[in-house]
């Protein structure tokens, strides 16, 4: 069905636009790596989008496509933006293929960059919890947050704050 990054980032894209209460996106089975231009797009379109689950890093490639080559790994920027620009967002899964156990560097940086974001634009709160995946080549970091949209109601609550 995915071609290659061009043709499942415009399908992906043509989903946003006609799914305008999509609440839940999980492209973690794909075997290219998210684009920028679907992150900017996601920024722009995904409104109610609650949950985004991502590939990091690219998988091997597979099938008739082969000689398509792959697209490089996520933009750290753009995924900062996704998390500090969809107003319903409340949980992100981002899936990091590991080695013999080892997850390479640069991926490990960005879940630590994009804590960090979610702590910054997420009033200082991000659960975080590590789950290995059924393939054993990779894991999930899954983070869950306030969403943007509820964080003056939350901070307005009486009963959270502290004594």
């Amino acid at each position: 069905m995915f071609q290659g990054c061009t043709k499942w980032t415009e399908t992906l894209s043509n989903v946003l636009d006609n799914c305008p209460q999509l609440h839940t996106l999980d492209i973690t089975s794909l075997q290219s790596a998210v684009t920028d231009s679907f992150l900017a797009y996601v920024c722009e379109r995904a409104v109610e989008l609650r949950c985004l689950a991502l590939p990091l890093s690219p998988g091997k490639p597979e099938g008739p496509h082969k000689q398509e080559g792959l697209c490089k790994s996520v933009s750290c920027d753009l995924l900062t933006a996704v998390v500090r620009a969809c107003p319903s967002l409340a949980q992100l899964y981002l899936t990091i293929r590991s080695d013999g156990g080892k997850t390479d560097t640069a991926d490990a940086e960005l879940v630590d960059t994009v804590v960090d974001a979610v702590r910054q634009y997420h009033g200082g709160h991000c659960h975080r919890r590590d789950v290995c995946l059924l393939s054993g080549n990779c894991h999930q970091i899954q983070l869950s947050f306030t969403p943007l949209k509820l964080l003056s109601a939350v901070a307005s609550c009486p009963y959270t704050a502290l004594s």
